[in-house]
């Protein structure tokens, strides 16, 4: 599977809150930073809780690709978000991916 297509199956299963499908995307010691670098999750279990909660408070939750760069083992999306918690406005998130053998080991969402 290429790297486009971890985070595409990733995107899908987020969109479809899908959290077993999430979950097989992303290494079991995945670490997810904010834009600062500090760190959020460290592991499948952290990211289950984060997501399933998410998930919970968000029943309308879709995300779509406006743009991608991918570099090396690297992919960026910027991504409009719509249905975050019942909020009626867009909200846009820039992760940073980083996908080796075949799992996404690293994330940093910027903004």
């Amino acid at each position: 599977m290429s790297i486009t297509q971890v985070i595409d199956a990733q995107l899908e299963a987020y969109n479809a809150r899908d959290i077993e499908a999430l979950l097989r995307t992303y290494h079991p010691n995945c670490v997810i930073e904010d834009a600062s670098g500090n760190v959020q999750q460290t592991n499948r279990e952290e990211i289950r809780a984060r997501y399933t909660k998410t998930f919970e408070v968000s029943p309308e939750l879709h995300a779509k690709i406006l743009t991608r760069i991918v570099n090396g083992p690297y992919v960026i999306d910027h991504e409009e978000v719509s249905g975050h918690s019942g909020r009626t406005d867009l909200l846009y998130a820039v992760p940073v991916y980083r996908v080796e053998d075949g799992l996404i080991t690293h994330v940093r969402f910027i903004g």
